[in-house]
């Protein structure tokens, strides 16, 4: 297994390069899906980001698509509980923003949210993989105030509040716990999906819907939080 982590990077950066460009985009994910529902949600992920040229799913194994003069490739290995993103091409902020949005909706999609679909400028071939949040219902007025019903990973419950602000595209957040607990953490928003870094193993992952409410899932998907803003 460590040889197969080590070459497959190298494998898909030389494969995606030469066909693509010079700059490169790459992540991996853990995942504890088996192989099929993997390759379904990456190919429900390229797709939905326009990448249908060429589009090819290599032995139930890899997905490939391209966008004008990007490519993508999304490797699914169940087996070792991973799946690997690559974005190649001539600009690598549009890549990394590629790519991100790929994994993103993959992510979302394990555990259990679901983004909404791409906007017409996406579909059409736009450079811009996220939507634009000043054209989005419920993506306006992020920043704010938010009442927190959660649900732990043993079944416990728990109630608090939750304050957002957005700095340069990044959005804060402070989660007040009613039984005293605080916490801190630091997100971007791609399309619908908010991905919150909040210290521990694997993030909060929410979707923003179009009444503003956030839901979210957290510990990997086997705990849930609601944030209903206070407005």
């Amino acid at each position: 297994m460590g040889r197969f982590l080590l070459a497959l990077p190298l494998y898909l950066a030389m494969l995606l390069t030469a066909a693509a460009g010079p700059s490169m985009s790459s992540a991996w994910l853990k995942i504890t899906v088996e192989q099929d529902e993997c390759i379904k949600h990456g190919k429900e992920a390229v797709q939905e980001n326009s990448f249908n040229t060429r589009f090819e799913v290599l032995g139930n194994s890899s997905i490939y698509g391209e966008r004008g003069d990007y490519t993508a490739l999304v490797r699914c290995a169940a087996e070792m509980n991973m799946a690997y993103f690559v974005i190649a091409g001539p600009k690598g902020d549009a890549a990394s923003r590629y790519m991100n949005a790929i994994r993103d909706r993959v992510t979302a999609a394990l555990s259990g949210s679901a983004p909404a679909a791409p906007s017409a400028s996406e579909k059409s071939g736009s450079s811009s993989a996220a939507i634009n949040p000043s054209q989005s219902s419920g993506l306006d007025d992020l920043p704010g105030q938010y009442s927190v019903a959660g649900v732990n990973p043993n079944g416990s419950t728990y109630r608090g509040e939750v304050t957002i602000s957005e700095d340069g595209g990044v959005y804060n957040f402070r989660w007040r716990i009613s039984n005293g607990d605080t916490f801190r953490g630091k997100g971007r928003l791609r399309g619908r999906i908010l991905s919150v870094d909040w210290g521990q193993k694997y993030p909060v992952i929410y979707h923003v819907d179009e009444d503003g409410t956030l839901r979210g899932k957290w510990a990997n998907g086997r705990a849930s939080e609601d944030l209903t803003p206070n407005r």
